[in-house]
């Protein structure tokens, strides 16, 4: 008879054929008291990525469960469809490059949720590893150690994806069909999560998130990142639930602001009239009058 499992851990992949084992195991590693489930999705990598995560289910069928598309999925969708793939309490999450290295991560964190209902996640610090595996530094300064509310992470306070265990019922209740249109799919997902309660802060580290050349967000350039958040941002503005609406556009427009400014770097005149063009769409929808203030950063600058 198969036991339901309470934590499932969440675990993309795609091409980590020199991480990935450390990832699994660090959820193998995990010392509980409860059953746990490793749900892998592998986007049908190129390297030999598949073939090691197969071996490992062949050796840990009770806990590991593959999920092995036929073609490329892209990030959103094989992370969602991996979500979605979860029957745990609990989820957790950490990506086929990094790991986990505190081997009573899950155990505390269960513990913490059990005991505490009103939060809908709690998370912890994490280190900075090179793609070696040493320490850069830490992810967190001393401003984020905090729980966070939905209005802080609508303002661009994230926490660490890879130390995140949050409550099962709480995203599969709030999961709109079109998740698979964002581009930032862990700050969609911890700004539904806190709509129902706020995300608390663990005081310690559970995690190493590593930093190399195959990474999807870290290697990311500027301008990209700037052109998601607003996407991202945009998307939940249109389509979920908010407490704070003002905050929320008020963090759209200071993307924008920072975009407009990134282009007048790179003297790129015809990026920063379409971003003032989109801008001004975007505030007038809203009643919003912020784009003027955008003026006078295109215009100090001319």
């Amino acid at each position: 008879m198969e036991v339901s499992p309470i934590v499932s851990v969440c675990m993309i992949t795609y091409n980590h054929e020199r991480f990935i084992a450390q990832a699994i195991e660090g959820v193998l590693m995990q010392k509980t008291e409860f059953p746990i489930e490793l749900i892998i999705g592998d986007d049908f990598s190129t390297d030999r990525t598949r073939e090691i995560c197969i071996d490992y289910q062949k050796k840990f069928p009770e806990i590991i469960k593959l999920r092995l598309p036929p073609k490329n999925l892209g990030v959103m969708p094989n992370f969602i469809q991996n979500l979605q793939a979860c029957k745990g309490k609990y989820i957790g999450i950490c990506e086929g490059d990094d790991f986990w290295t505190d081997p009573f991560k899950l155990q505390k964190q269960v513990d913490f949720l059990e005991a505490n209902p009103d939060f809908s996640l709690c998370f912890t610090d994490a280190t900075v590893v090179n793609e070696f595996g040493v320490c850069i530094g830490k992810k967190l300064t001393s401003r984020y150690k905090r729980n966070l509310t939905q209005t802080d992470i609508l303002s661009s306070t994230t926490p660490p994806t890879l130390t995140v265990l949050f409550r099962e019922k709480v995203f599969s209740s709030m999961i709109p069909k079109d998740l698979k249109l964002v581009l930032n799919g862990d700050t969609f997902l911890f700004s539904l999560l806190t709509y129902n309660g706020d995300a608390a802060y663990m005081d310690y580290c559970s995690a190493a998130y590593r930093v190399h050349n195959g990474g999807v967000w870290s290697m990311i350039d500027k301008e990209k990142k700037l052109r998601n958040s607003i996407r991202t941002f945009t998307h939940y503005l249109e389509s979920s639930p908010v407490k704070n609406k003002k905050a929320l556009i008020r963090n759209i427009n200071s993307l924008y602001r920072d975009y407009v400014n990134l282009s007048i770097e790179n003297k790129n005149n015809k990026l920063k009239m379409e971003l003032l063009r989109q801008c001004t769409v975007f505030n007038l929808k809203y009643k919003n009058f912020y784009f003027l203030t955008l003026l006078k950063v295109i215009f100090r600058n001319v």
